[in-house]
């Protein structure tokens, strides 16, 4: 099973948007907030980076999707051919 290392903004964005998320809005300097589509409580707030998420970064991501931990690296277990056609592991 693989970790939670690597992960980039593309990536996180595109998992989220599979996930019901849809963009809110953006605040001073880099940071976007993407809610959970027909909920007001659930609410992501991602920093933008052109590298990779350090893991903690990336557990707060994870804690404010309410999206199981194991379910992302689920999601990284998936070949390249499969996101590309959206389909997502569960």
């Amino acid at each position: 099973m693989k970790r939670l290392d690597g992960w980039k903004f593309t990536e996180v964005i595109e998992f989220v948007k599979l996930h019901g998320f849809i963009f809110d809005h953006q605040i001073p300097g880099s940071h976007e907030f993407w809610i959970k589509e027909g909920s007001t409580d659930t609410m992501i707030n991602i920093n933008y980076t052109s590298g990779t998420y350090p893991i903690r970064t990336l557990e707060t991501i994870i804690g404010q999707s309410c999206i199981e931990k194991q379910h992302w690296i689920k999601y990284t277990e998936l070949s390249s051919s499969m996101r590309k056609k959206k389909l997502c592991c569960k």
